[in-house]
C-alpha cells in the first residue's frame, strides 16, 4: 500500500511538472491592432469591421487582442462607443486596450470614458512564462510630446518587481508611442524595463512597420488598420512559437504571408545596426549673473496646468487629483499647508482672488476653495469634465463648463450670473476678458465674442480650414482696442475686427499653432511658431505687420504654452524644458536655459518680481534674482 501510495504521489508530481512545463512553453498568438482612427461611418470603422469579420472566420486561434491606441480621431464618447461596438464583434475572448494621443489629447471626457469602458488606461496579463504590460504615453489634454506619468512609472516598476523578478519570466511591453525621443521621458521607462527580461516592446503611432533599438530593447511598430492609402484594411499578429517571436502584418482577404520580422528571444542581432536615440541633456545653457532658476518642488505626480500665487503661497493640482496649497518659505522651499482631493486628473490652471481659489475638475465640477484652510466654499456641477482655465475679473469667474456652455459665475456664491449655450463644442483655452468682452474659442472651428456684462452674443467667427482639429480651441486670444488676434492649429494667424467680427487679415506665413501672449495694452500680439521662433505682430494695424522675429534655438515646437510678459521680458516655454527670455523692445533673446525634459505648462509672476513655471514631469521652478535664489 505504501509503495502504491508513493508511486501515485510520484506520478502526480511528474504530471504536474509536465503540465507546468507545457503551459510555461505554450505557444500563443496576439491579434495586435493599432491606429484604427474610428469615427462613426468613416473608413476607420469600416476597416475595423472588415478586420473583425476576417478574424471571426479565421481558422487560426487568437489568445488575446491588444489595441495600442489611436482607437479614434478625437476621443469623443460617440467615437469610443463606436470603436467598442466594433471591437465587441471580434471573437477573441480576452481584449486589452490602451489610449493613444488621439484619445488623451482631445478627449471630451478628459479620458474618463475610456477608463469606464475598459476599466483602466493600462493593463497587465500573464500567459505561461510571459508577462505582458501596457500603459498610457499621453500627451494629456493638449499638444505635447508623449510622456509617461510619474504614477504610471511607479506602477510599472511595482508590477514588474512583483511579476517579473524571476529571470525566466519573459516580458512583452505595449505602448502607443515608441520608446524613443517622441516620448520625452523614454529613458525613464527603459531604465525600469532593463532591470527585467524584456523580450520586445510593441507600439503604434507612426502608421508604419518599423524596428527600433529602445536602449537595447527590441522595439516594433505595427501597421495601422488602413495603411499608406491602401483601401484594403489589415492588422498585425504577434506569434510566439517556442523560443521564436514573429510580427506578421496581414491584409484582409489575403493569406498570411512572411513575417515582417522573426527572431529568437534574447538574440541581440535583431537590433544590430539600429542606433539608440541619444539620451537627453537634462540641464543646459548659461544664465546671466543676476538670474537664477530654482527647482522649488518635484511633485509625486505629473502637473498638467499652471499655478495660482499670492504673497505667501502657491496653489496647483496634479495628475492624481490632489489640489495643493504650499507656503513659500524664506529659505526658498515650499511647505505643504493643505490639500483637497478631487476625482481624476486636474488639467485646469487655478484662478485666485478675494481669498478664494477656483479650479475645474475632470469629475464634472468647478470648485472654489478657501485659501486659508482648503475648505470647499461652493461647487458648481457640470455636465462635462472641466479642463479649461477659469479667469476671475471684478468678482466674477468666466469659464467654459467643459462643453457647450460658457458661464459667468459669482465668485463669492458660485451662482451663475449668465449662461451662454450657443456652443456645440469643448472648451480648453482660457477666455480673454477685455474691453467689456469675453472672447474664447472651442474645438468646433469657431471663436466667440460675448458681452462680458450680459452674456449677449456679439459675433461668431469661423476659420476657412474645416475640421475640428484646426479649431482655436486652446488659444488665449489677444484683444486690442480694435482687433482680436488668434492663432490655431491650422497654422494661420488671424486678425478680426473687435466690434463686428469681420476678418481683417489672415496669414500662414509663420506656421503658428496655439501659443500667444500680449503686451500690457493689447496693441502687440506675440506668437510662437512651430520652428522655435517667437514673432511680435501689431494687433491694431489693418494689415499684417511684423515687428520682430526672434529665434529661440528650439528646432520644433507644438506645445500650447502661452507666452508670458513680465516687465520688459517675454518668457517662452518649449516642449523639452527650455525656457527663453526675450527683450520685447528689440526682439533679441536675452538667455535660454534648460532644466528637465518635458513640456512647460504655464508661467506666472508674483509680487516679488519672480516668475514661476510648471512642467508636465511634476516640477515647479522659480526664476528670480540670483541674489535671492540659489541656482
Amino acid at each position: 500500500m505504501q509503495i502504491r501510495f508513493f508511486q501515485s504521489i510520484a506520478l502526480m508530481l511528474i504530471l504536474t511538472l509536465f503540465a507546468s512545463f507545457c503551459f510555461a512553453n505554450d505557444d500563443f498568438r496576439i491579434l495586435f491592432l493599432t491606429d484604427t482612427h474610428v469615427t462613426p461611418g468613416n473608413d476607420g470603422e469600416k476597416g475595423l469591421i472588415a478586420v473583425g469579420d476576417e478574424v471571426n472566420h479565421d481558422k487560426e486561434r487568437y489568445d488575446y487582442l491588444v489595441m495600442t491606441g489611436d482607437l479614434t480621431n478625437m476621443g469623443s464618447d460617440d467615437e469610443l462607443l463606436c470603436f467598442k461596438k466594433c471591437l465587441d464583434r471580434i471573437d477573441v475572448e480576452k481584449k486589452y486596450v490602451i489610449p493613444g494621443n488621439h484619445e488623451s489629447c482631445w478627449s471630451e471626457s478628459a479620458c474618463q470614458t475610456l477608463i469606464k469602458l475598459w476599466g483602466n488606461d493600462r493593463f497587465e496579463f500573464k500567459h505561461g512564462d510571459f508577462y505582458c504590460i501596457a500603459f498610457s504615453t499621453g500627451p494629456y489634454m493638449k499638444m505635447a510630446d508623449g510622456h509617461v506619468k510619474a504614477e504610471d512609472l511607479r506602477w510599472l516598476d511595482k508590477k514588474l518587481r512583483e511579476n517579473a523578478s524571476d529571470p525566466q519570466t519573459k516580458v512583452l511591453v505595449f505602448t502607443h508611442y515608441p520608446l524613443n525621443t517622441g516620448l520625452d521621458n523614454w529613458f525613464e521607462v527603459t531604465s525600469i524595463l532593463k532591470k527585467y527580461n524584456v523580450i520586445a516592446a510593441f507600439c503604434g503611432h507612426g502608421h508604419n512597420l518599423r524596428r527600433y533599438n529602445n536602449d537595447g530593447i527590441p522595439g516594433f511598430m505595427g501597421r495601422p488598420t488602413l495603411f499608406g492609402g491602401d483601401p484594403v484594411p489589415g492588422y498585425n499578429i504577434i506569434e510566439i512559437k517556442g523560443d521564436q517571436i514573429s510580427l506578421i502584418a496581414r491584409k484582409c482577404g489575403e493569406p498570411e504571408g512572411e513575417p515582417f520580422t522573426t527572431f529568437t528571444m534574447g538574440d541581440p542581432s535583431i537590433i544590430e545596426g539600429l542606433a539608440c536615440d541619444p539620451f537627453p541633456i537634462l540641464e543646459d545653457g548659461e544664465l546671466p549673473e543676476d538670474v537664477s532658476v530654482t527647482e522649488m518642488r518635484t511633485d509625486e505626480a505629473s502637473i498638467f496646468g499652471g499655478i495660482a500665487i499670492d504673497d505667501q503661497n502657491i496653489y496647483y493640482g496634479n495628475s492624481i487629483g490632489i489640489f495643493k496649497a504650499c507656503k513659500i518659505q524664506t529659505n526658498g522651499t515650499l511647505e505643504d499647508r493643505w490639500q483637497f482631493l478631487l476625482k481624476g486628473s486636474i488639467y485646469s490652471t487655478p484662478a485666485l482672488a478675494d481669498g478664494l481659489v477656483v479650479v475645474g475638475s475632470s469629475d464634472n465640477e468647478i470648485i472654489a476653495l478657501d485659501v486659508n484652510d482648503g475648505s470647499k466654499v461652493w461647487s458648481l456641477i457640470t455636465k462635462f469634465p472641466v479642463t479649461s482655465d477659469p479667469v476671475i475679473v471684478d468678482g466674477a469667474v468666466y469659464v467654459g463648463l467643459g462643453k457647450n456652455e460658457f458661464c459667468k459665475i459669482d465668485l463669492k456664491t458660485g451662482q451663475k450670473l449668465w449662461s451662454y449655450t450657443g456652443v456645440n463644442g469643448r472648451f480648453q483655452g482660457a477666455p480673454a476678458i477685455a474691453h467689456g468682452m469675453a472672447v474664447f474659442g472651442a474645438w468646433n472651428e469657431h471663436l466667440y465674442a460675448l458681452d462680458a456684462e450680459t452674456g449677449k452674443e456679439l459675433w461668431i467667427w469661423r476659420g476657412t480650414n474645416p475640421g475640428s482639429l484646426y479649431s482655436p480651441g486652446n488659444v488665449i486670444p489677444v484683444v486690442s482696442e480694435s482687433q482680436v488676434v488668434i492663432v490655431a492649429p491650422d497654422r494661420h494667424m488671424t486678425a478680426i475686427d473687435r466690434k463686428t467680427g469681420k476678418q481683417i487679415w489672415r496669414t500662414n506665413k509663420y506656421s503658428v499653432r496655439e501659443s500667444m501672449g500680449t503686451s500690457c495694452d493689447g496693441s502687440i500680439a506675440y506668437a510662437k511658431t512651430m520652428k522655435g521662433h517667437v514673432i511680435a505682430v501689431s494687433s491694431v494695424s489693418e494689415k499684417f505687420s511684423l515687428l520682430w522675429d526672434c529665434e529661440t534655438g528650439v528646432e520644433y515646437d507644438h506645445v500650447a504654452c502661452p507666452l508670458f510678459l513680465h516687465k520688459k521680458a517675454l518668457f517662452y516655454g518649449s516642449p523639452l524644458g527650455v525656457v527663453a527670455a526675450i527683450d520685447t523692445e528689440t526682439g533679441k533673446k536675452l538667455w535660454s536655459y534648460k532644466r528637465g525634459n518635458s513640456s512647460i505648462n504655464r508661467f506666472i509672476s508674483d509680487n516679488h518680481g519672480r516668475v514661476w513655471y510648471t512642467m508636465i514631469e511634476g516640477k515647479i521652478y522659480c526664476i528670480g534674482d540670483s541674489s535671492q535664489n540659489k541656482k
